[in-house]
């Protein structure tokens, strides 16, 4: 660091702060985006789940009237015990999709924390590199003052020959 202050050192430290800001959204991302994930894999699972049983209690629940002196009402209220079966397994679709589109949001807002992350961090550079620059002229005119002073001490100093 310069023992003289940098005239845009609050900057370098906005630009830090928004680049720290900017890792933890990131982070916050990506976190969503596995959990998203999770939450997915549970759907369909669950999903996997309730249509192995439902087909397994529909292959029941027709064994019951099957080859049997059965009322033409029972067989009708095992149809719409079926039909019930079926239309609560469109929740479980419904779940997944609704996963599904969680899931696709949750990469787009990573994508998006990605690119806000980038960029801070280019700007951030950006301004070290400059901050750099601005060090190494600010030296050498130091340095050249100075030999510009000892130049003019010398031709000036009392002659001792």
């Amino acid at each position: 660091m310069a023992t003289t202050a940098y005239p845009l050192w609050d900057l370098i430290r906005v630009r830090k702060y928004r680049e720290q800001k900017a890792s933890d959204e990131l982070r916050k991302a990506i976190a969503a985006v596995e959990d998203a994930k999770k939450r997915l894999e549970a759907a369909i699972e669950a999903l996997d789940r309730y249509r192995a049983w439902r087909i397994d209690e529909e292959e029941r629940r027709m064994q019951t009237i099957m080859h049997k002196p059965v009322s033409v009402g029972r067989v009708g209220e095992v149809r719409a015990e079926i039909v019930e079966l079926r239309e609560a397994e469109l929740q479980y679709v419904d779940a997944k999709s609704q996963a599904e589109s969680a899931l696709a949001a949750a990469i787009e807002a990573r994508k998006a924390a990605a690119a806000r992350y980038k960029e801070a961090v280019q700007a951030h550079q950006k301004l070290l590199r400059h901050q750099e620059r601005w060090e190494a002229e600010y030296y050498f005119l130091l340095e050249r003052a100075a030999e510009a002073e000892l130049e003019e001490f010398q031709t000036k100093g009392p002659s001792f020959r």
